[in-house]
């Protein structure tokens, strides 16, 4: 499989509170983009096919994201992006995200996200297939679906860092903890726990 893909970014200041950003990153894909895992069970027959995709996508993502600093302490990061590709899905992504500085060195960051997708025009659920398809596809990933995520962070960054070396050479800056709870209307649910250390080093 080969993956081609253009990144394209405008960012503007909008004033001393907000600034914006566009992007978009069209990408065109070429080779087996099918999954052998993936069974398609079609109306006329009770054996399985592996599903068939065609070897060539190509796909346009949108993206307009906004920060305002509304304070200080608190800054809100909205983002929505719209999607579009030549299987046929068309979606939308909306999210915001507000890192809130508690203290001058701990900051929590609650996120929500909404997503909304239609479906791909090689998709049908378990056995609504037909033989005379060139091209078909069970997977859900591929199906209309609707999703919600939460998320909870905390990052932890004093200004001396966290735990230093005798000689102060070596530290350790931050820590950061995330969560997130994602569901989709298919039934898929998941829970994610994320940790990250960042660590300095002086010659």
């Amino acid at each position: 499989r080969k993956t081609y893909t253009l990144n394209f970014s405008f960012q503007q200041v909008i004033n001393k509170r907000t600034n914006v950003m566009l992007a978009t990153a069209p990408t065109l894909q070429e080779g087996l983009l099918s999954t052998p895992f993936h069974r398609t069970f079609f109306i006329e027959q009770t054996e399985a096919k592996v599903e068939n995709l065609p070897r060539t996508r190509f796909k346009l993502p949108i993206a307009l994201k906004a920060n305002y600093f509304a304070w200080s302490f608190l800054i809100t990061q909205w983002t929505y992006r719209f999607y579009y590709d030549d299987f046929g899905i068309t979606s939308h992504t909306a999210q915001i995200r507000t890192p809130v500085k508690l203290i001058p060195f701990l900051t929590f960051y609650p996120s929500y996200r909404f997503y909304r997708q239609t479906k791909s025009n090689f998709f049908q659920p378990y056995k609504e297939h037909s033989l005379d398809q060139v091209y078909y596809t069970s997977d859900h990933d591929l199906s209309a679906f609707y999703s919600h995520q939460l998320g909870i962070g905390l990052r932890l960054s004093p200004y001396n860092g966290l735990i230093r070396s005798k000689s102060g050479k070596k530290a350790l800056k931050s820590f950061s903890f995330e969560y997130l709870r994602y569901n989709r209307s298919t039934g898929l649910s998941a829970h994610q726990f994320s940790f990250s250390l960042d660590f300095i080093h002086q010659n």
